[in-house]
């Protein structure tokens, strides 16, 4: 399985690719916890280490996209990307549009 990579830094969203149709993404329930001051105290690598494995501190969904309708994904990416047609979106960023919509921290 590939290692998480950071997609947004500001939200502190990870992302990574289980196979052709499957992600899995994390990103720090900022809802709930405010990871700002911490940062500043701790710096992002320490923060990170401090609270990579804390499950609570976090939103996680595996997101199968096969799972997902023609129709479903397409009111997903309308949020994001009106103009679809124009633009060619891979299935990670589809996935990435997925998980901020169900995640509840959007």
């Amino acid at each position: 399985m590939n290692k998480f990579i950071c997609t947004d830094i500001d939200s502190l969203q990870y992302g990574r690719k289980i196979n052709q149709d499957i992600y899995e993404f994390k990103e720090f329930d900022r809802a709930n916890y405010n990871f700002v001051d911490e940062i500043k105290l701790l710096g992002i690598k320490k923060f990170r280490k401090t609270y990579w494995r804390k499950k609570e501190f976090w939103v996680r969904n595996i997101i199968n996209l096969q799972k997902y309708t023609s129709e479903q994904i397409k009111s997903f990416l309308s949020a994001y990307y009106p103009e679809r047609n124009e633009i060619s979106l891979t299935n990670w960023i589809i996935a990435e549009c997925i998980f901020e919509q169900e995640s509840g921290l959007y």
